[in-house]
């Protein structure tokens, strides 16, 4: 069968022209990694795939390698005074960016079927006037994300208060418009919902989102594979010491719980507990960070909070390595990656009962489930750490991450859920 993916990922490309196995030092990424599952165990060759993939780098139109065809999709040139008025202005009018280019790939290589990864995603329109049999993966849902948008305590106009001067009032309107913008695409995100035939996805949660506002469609599980660092590493182990050393793994938008770092840490501080806690993906002179600061009136920095920015995944591993707990703040998420790895390494984590996360978490058997807003719960967790059943969460999570993060196994569902729409195809 002859499968085309449309997916974005811009590190896609470079990926697979420097790498070839799960040895490599790359970073890649779950597409990645269902790329080399299939190479790996599709020993049949039932497969045929094709990768259209978003990329701002000059490479060929068109590369065929190791028997996979790759077609990037260049971003369209926008000026300053286009950036601007996108920021102010709200949602880009198009629909189906690379309109033409999709259409002479889909001409190209002529496939059996099309996977979409994204139903937020703008290539996910083209599945509205498609012939060709489909699936669409759910990454996120913009409908729900959008219902918890902002913290407790902001709105849209709390940006505009720490506003300085007029050319800060006028470039730092990423929070509003991209909450703006939000609401805008989960109306056409309904709509897409409305016609998909096949979703695949791999929580509870997705699935009843999915049956919410796709009813009519056939519902797969596709699980995720992670990096490759993390299948190489060692396992995480348990050290008895004072000082508890806490990672979180968050991005700059404003449900993923910066707000509850900022508030529990201070929590600890004044409850004099002793921890560390280091937050990969926002950097000490990040805007967004100082924002949260100066909203919450907490300094990072004097809270035992330290910011590592952005790191590769080796630096991770061991970052996760070295620690004692991983805590993922986020007011919604499907199922995180950084969940998954770190239940991968087996470090003991603990998360808000939100969207898809109770799937990958059983409380109090493979990490903790706290509600959303909750310092009080994290700091009593941190507080009693060295009382809590550590070993044995850890223990039982390395054991259903395996399980869910096998890529043999996944491999498989993917095969499932293609042989099967072409199966209903025909009928």
């Amino acid at each position: 069968m002859r499968v085309l993916w449309l997916a974005t990922c811009e590190s896609f490309y470079d990926y697979v022209v420097s790498n070839s196995n799960f040895s490599t030092d790359s970073e890649g990424g779950w597409y990645t990694g269902l790329h080399q599952a299939i190479q790996s165990y599709d020993t049949e060759h039932t497969i045929k795939l094709g990768v259209a993939f978003t990329c701002t780098r000059k490479v060929p139109d068109k590369a065929v390698i190791d028997d996979c065809t790759y077609y990037p999709l260049k971003p369209e040139k926008e000026s300053y005074i286009q950036r601007l008025m996108y920021l102010w202005g709200g949602y880009k009018k198009t629909k189906k960016p690379w309109q033409s280019r999709i259409t002479q790939i889909i001409e190209d290589f002529k496939p059996d079927l099309i996977h979409f990864f994204g139903i937020e995603s703008q290539m996910a329109y083209y599945l509205l006037n498609l012939n060709i049999p489909y699936v669409v993966n759910i990454l996120g849902v913009l409908t729900p994300y959008y219902n918890t948008f902002f913290p407790i305590n902001m709105n849209s106009y709390s940006v505009l208060i720490h506003n300085h001067s007029f050319k800060e009032l006028i470039l730092n309107n990423q929070i509003r418009f991209a909450y703006k913008t939000m609401g805008i695409r989960t109306i056409y995100e309904k709509e897409l919902l409305s016609h998909c035939k096949n979703l695949a996805g791999r929580t509870e949660w997705d699935q009843q989102i999915a049956n919410i506002f796709a009813p009519q469609a056939q519902y797969y599980i596709i699980n995720e594979i992670l990096r490759p660092a993390f299948y190489r590493s060692r396992k995480w182990k348990y050290q008895q010491r004072t000082r508890i050393e806490i990672v979180s793994t968050i991005s700059e938008n404003t449900y993923k719980g910066f707000d509850l770092i900022l508030k529990a840490a201070s929590l600890m501080m004044q409850l004099n507990i002793p921890f560390r806690w280091r937050v990969i993906g926002i950097s000490q002179e990040n805007k967004f960070m100082h924002f949260f600061e100066k909203h919450y009136d907490i300094i990072a920095q004097n809270n035992g909070i330290e910011l590592l920015g952005r790191v590769k995944s080796k630096q991770l591993v061991q970052t996760l390595l070295d620690a004692d707990l991983f805590i993922h703040p986020s007011y919604i998420d499907n199922s995180p990656n950084s969940v998954c790895e770190a239940q991968y390494l087996g470090i003991p984590v603990i998360a808000c009962y939100v969207g898809g996360v109770p799937t990958l978490i059983e409380h109090g058997k493979s990490g903790w489930l706290v509600p959303t807003n909750a310092p009080y719960e994290i700091a009593y967790l941190v507080k009693n750490y060295h009382k809590l059943p550590i070993e044995s969460i850890s223990t039982y999570e390395i054991k259903i991450a395996e399980q869910r993060h096998n890529p043999q196994k996944i491999y498989q569902e993917a095969l499932v859920c293609y042989q099967s729409i072409l199966n209903n195809q025909n009928k």
